[in-house]
């Protein structure tokens, strides 16, 4: 019921997986957008370090896609908040402003490949590349 409360209001709700790396270490993980109809996006991401010393973000982005995100290549400016936690017994997590560009290609109707470079805090730089899927499309 939620989805679909979403598909009336939103252009289309894409969910997708990246790799990459930071300058710490290498990276992985999940990416949620929603983008309406005016070209404005709202986001959840995940991405975590493949080891056990560098710190997991959460992040919420806004931005705006430029370009043909329909068939093509697009660019999505963004800012944010990333959260990042790193280890609780020792009180090692906060939160940043962030800021990002990412840049879609679409494949196909429903897959799209994007590359992400994002300063989740003051210390990382993370570049990923990763596949989405779109859930919902309004024309």
């Amino acid at each position: 019921m939620l989805i679909a409360s979403f598909s009336s209001a939103y252009s289309q709700l894409s969910v997708g997986m990246h790799l990459g790396a930071s300058n710490k270490n290498t990276i992985a993980g999940l990416h949620s957008q929603y983008q309406f109809k005016n070209r404005f996006t709202a986001g959840l991401n995940m991405t975590a370090h493949t080891d056990n010393s560098n710190p997991v973000f959460i992040q919420s982005r806004f931005g705006f896609t430029l370009g043909n995100p329909k068939k093509g290549f697009s660019v999505q400016p963004y800012t944010g908040y990333s959260y990042y936690i790193q280890n609780f017994e020792q009180k090692n997590y906060g939160g940043h402003f962030t800021t990002g560009v990412q840049f879609c290609y679409q494949l196909s109707t429903i897959t799209m490949l994007y590359s992400d470079i994002n300063v989740p805090s003051p210390h990382y730089l993370m570049f990923s590349i990763g596949l989405a899927g779109k859930l919902t499309h309004k024309k």
